[in-house]
């Protein structure tokens, strides 16, 4: 008996190592190269002369805010307050990893994940995809992640057996679920579109009979060139409209500030519009930029040079717009991309700290929660104010000038505000004065 006990707890501590090990990989398995195709022309509509108006005026949730975290520690809180949606890609969760052998499902590293978030509040989102080797169509086919990952399977039923699986393993715990990812870049999609409207059709179908609450995001793509934009059109026009709940697409503009993705969202919602899914919810699943790590590495040179490199300061200053014009524009989740990410991350690959972003990200998401887009207006092109009022109907200023020659408003253009509130700490002194200095970081009024 001593000796299966013996044997019992060795076999343990090997399954904790190996679970361990596969957390705290140093690096996310995409080949980097492939982030360049993400950077593409300038956006498609014109930034308005002086004002944005909020699309939709509906109550913001604890679940707009989101985050990629690719090595969580289980064995610690969830790491960023008021951010309570968790987008589960590049941490090997895939199909690839849950069934690595056809009909042997391995859950050990989902279910531990699940039962973290049910912990700390947390939402989940889980995509779908990224097809074993075992039952892809081109099992020798480079991929993101290895071989085969990126091609339809050859027997549509081992689809079907995989999404009803993971959706009865997780039904009541995981509701949304995302087909793919980045479906127009060839590492992560290598199919037609008519095989990956027949896999969404199926994950559609086998979700709802499930459970009706469960609801698809439909399959992302990325960039904002018309080559790009009309695959996702010519998909949509296809009908994939019908079997998903929300729509999905990645909104990296990483050679430009963020006011750029006005132009791209807007740009959205007319392909939206144009095949009736004008009433269907936005989601930005994916985005982000290239942020300095203090304490190294440094950036690699497998970005274009075009790519923005931000400080810490500039870091501040993009999460906070990219967000707050996001809501502006009527998006209804944002997955930031990432929070451990050795070169987009908001956290020290080394020390493991929080960047200054962070802290700005998560004090946004507190002071935002449950409050209502409102619009912007746009003082001499270049002095962006941003109106939402709280549940009590506080008006909330946000105020940032995208050309610092311009540092000064006088306070009579916002109206009656007494405090304002800095980032990233979220730290709120009394306004002294008529005048008040702003810059590139967001400053709260009220």
């Amino acid at each position: 008996m001593t000796k299966l006990l013996q044997i019992m707890q060795a076999t343990r501590l090997f399954v904790l190592l190996l679970f361990s090990i596969l957390f705290l990989q140093s690096a996310v398995a995409v080949d980097e190269q492939l982030m360049l195709k993400k950077s593409n022309a300038a956006s498609l509509l014109a930034m308005p002369v002086n004002k944005v108006s909020a699309r939709l005026v509906q109550e913001i949730s604890s679940e707009y805010f989101g985050m990629h975290v690719h090595r969580p520690d289980l064995n610690k809180s969830w790491p960023l307050s008021n951010v309570h949606s968790w987008r589960l890609w590049d941490i090997y969760a895939g199909w690839k990893d849950i069934e690595p052998k056809n009909g042997q499902f391995d859950f050990v590293k989902l279910d531990a994940i699940v039962e973290f978030s049910k912990k700390n509040n947390i939402s989940l989102l889980l995509p779908l995809g990224v097809t074993p080797e075992w039952a892809s169509s081109r099992p020798r086919e480079k991929c993101a992640y290895g071989f085969g990952c990126a091609a339809e399977p050859t027997d549509m039923m081992h689809w079907r057996r995989y999404i009803k699986t993971v959706a009865n393993r997780y039904n009541g715990v995981i509701f949304d679920y995302e087909l793919l990812n980045e479906v127009n870049l060839e590492p992560f999609w290598s199919g037609s579109l008519d095989a990956l409207l027949e896999m969404q059709k199926i994950a559609y179908v086998e979700l709802k009979a499930i459970n009706q609450k469960n609801r698809l995001i439909g399959p992302s793509m990325t960039g904002n060139s018309e080559s790009e934009l009309s695959k996702w059109d010519k998909y949509l026009a296809m009908g994939a409209g019908e079997y998903l709940d929300i729509v999905s697409y990645h909104l990296y503009v990483p050679t430009s500030d963020p006011e750029v993705a006005y132009g791209l969202v807007e740009r959205l919602y007319q392909i939206m519009a144009r095949h009736n899914l004008k009433n269907k919810p936005l989601w930005n699943t994916e985005s982000g930029w290239l942020i300095e790590n203090l304490l190294g590495p440094e950036i690699t040179n497998s970005y274009s040079a075009e790519w923005l490199r931000l400080d810490q300061g500039n870091a501040i200053a993009i999460v906070l717009r990219a967000n707050i014009l996001a809501l502006t524009q009527g998006v209804s989740r944002f997955y930031w991309y990432s929070y451990d990410h050795a070169e987009m991350g908001l956290s020290e690959p080394k020390s493991k700290h929080k960047k200054a972003a962070a802290f700005a990200y998560q004090n946004l998401a507190l002071q935002l929660m449950g409050s209502k887009a409102q619009g912007c207006s746009i003082d001499r092109s270049v002095v962006w104010i941003c109106k939402f009022t709280n549940s009590t109907n506080l008006a909330l200023f946000y105020v940032w000038t995208t050309d610092e020659s311009v540092n000064k408003i006088s306070r009579s253009k916002i109206g009656e505000v007494e405090n304002k509130t800095t980032f990233p700490l979220g730290e709120s002194v009394p306004i002294v004065g008529e005048d008040i200095t702003i810059s590139k970081i967001p400053i709260l009024l009220k």
